[in-house]
């Protein structure tokens, strides 16, 4: 049993450092590849406005604006797909006891927003409606509410919200999706709960036990998407495990009234001591990112 135990985290190693180098690389290069189509756009739109007749310029507008578009779609596939690839290997890194854990301050409201950026394109082909809700986490602008600063690995947080976000829109038709985020203190910890409901058709009360599961798929149906082995779920769970929280959800399946699904999730969050601590131990020379509240904790309405 250990030999074989062995050889599965030896194969999930090869299969880590493959997906990682055959996947991400390109992943890398696409995406730089982006970064500098849009750079070009940004000018070639600034010239054709500073030269251009306003006559003439329409026209070009309106080409640049389907090149706009276009970028948009590539940009968001291709952060689809690292996050994709993500998954697969924080999964191979849990199975073989490799799993690391990245923590950094960082605003959790510019986080989900950057998730639903990614999903905008395809809730709007939808016509889904994307809602955010800070319940008691402020902005930069005003002085009231908590911090909207965590710390906590930004990374392992988009991932679980993007991959409940795409689960969202496989089963919703019609109608919104919110994602709501709130501070939490219990037994002395900090923690974050995030929520991510739908209006869509629900999933069936005899399929809900194979969520969390690999290949637990649902039954087939016109009213939604089922592609995909569970992955995106399985290594959710894993995740939110691993940073100290516990992730559950409700649904009403349709043709049931107010039919829809909510998925919530807690991360346990570091404090500012514990952050600084964990700094200390890992950079002993060097510079360090110092937190200091009056200019990391930023609060408003």
């Amino acid at each position: 049993l250990y030999d074989k135990s062995k050889e599965q985290n030896e194969v999930l190693s090869i299969l880590n450092a493959t997906v990682s180098h055959e996947l991400r690389n390109p992943l890398n290069a696409i995406e730089g590849q982006n970064i500098e189509k849009e750079g070009l756009y940004h000018r070639l739109r600034f010239l054709i406005n500073s030269i251009v007749k306003p006559t003439d310029a329409k026209g070009m507008n309106s080409v640049l604006d389907r090149l706009s578009a276009s970028l948009e779609v590539q940009e968001s596939s291709t952060k689809m797909m690292s996050f994709l690839v993500q998954d697969f290997l924080d999964y191979a890194q849990i199975k073989s006891g490799k799993f690391r854990i990245n923590s950094k301050p960082f605003d959790i409201t510019d986080i989900i927003r950057k998730v639903i950026s990614i999903q905008k394109l395809k809730a709007a082909e939808s016509g889904i409606t994307l809602k955010t809700e800070f319940e008691g986490i402020g902005s930069r602008e005003n002085t009231s509410g908590s911090s909207p600063i965590v710390i906590t690995d930004e990374q392992r947080l988009m991932q679980v919200l993007l991959n409940l976000l795409s689960n969202a829109l496989k089963f919703t038709r019609q109608g919104n999706i919110s994602i709501r985020s709130k501070i939490l203190f219990y037994n002395g910890s900090k923690y974050l709960e995030v929520n991510v409901s739908d209006t869509g058709v629900g999933i069936p009360y005899k399929d809900q036990d194979k969520l969390f599961k690999l290949f637990g798929f649902v039954s087939s149906t016109k009213q939604y998407n089922r592609n995909g082995i569970g992955l995106g779920l399985v290594i959710s769970e894993q995740i939110v495990t691993k940073f100290g929280g516990k992730i559950s959800f409700k649904s009403i399946p349709s043709p049931e009234p107010y039919h829809g699904t909510t998925f919530t999730f807690t991360f346990k969050l570091q404090s500012e001591a514990e952050y600084l601590k964990q700094q200390q131990q890992e950079e002993q020379h060097g510079s360090k990112l110092v937190l200091n509240s009056k200019h990391l904790v930023y609060e408003w309405k």
